[in-house]
């Protein structure tokens, strides 16, 4: 997966309070894309392209969207969204939808 060089216009000034609490996450703030061939037993296989973007709003909490679609068509394939949270005791809490 490939990272590109635009990130989300809502990082925009508080980005530096997610680098002050976990700069393992803030080198993650950004629109990454790739693409690679699914493979199931009971399927033909298949290539497919997506698409991840981390943010945030100036919490302390990443958002994120992943969409993927199937590269010749650019049929929808599937979506999810979620957060991940810092916690003080190092852990990470994920709420993934």
């Amino acid at each position: 997966m490939t990272s590109s060089s635009t990130n989300f216009k809502s990082m925009g000034e508080d980005k530096d309070q997610v680098k002050k609490s976990d700069s393992k996450f803030s080198s993650l703030l950004r629109t990454w894309r790739g693409q690679s061939e699914g493979e199931y037993s009971t399927i033909p296989s298949f290539l497919y392209r997506e698409e991840l973007c981390f943010s945030h709003s100036g919490k302390l909490v990443i958002a994120y969207i992943l969409k993927t679609w199937e590269s010749e068509s650019k049929e929808h394939m599937h979506a999810d969204t979620g957060y991940f949270r810092p916690k003080p005791d190092g852990s990470i809490e994920a709420v993934i939808a």
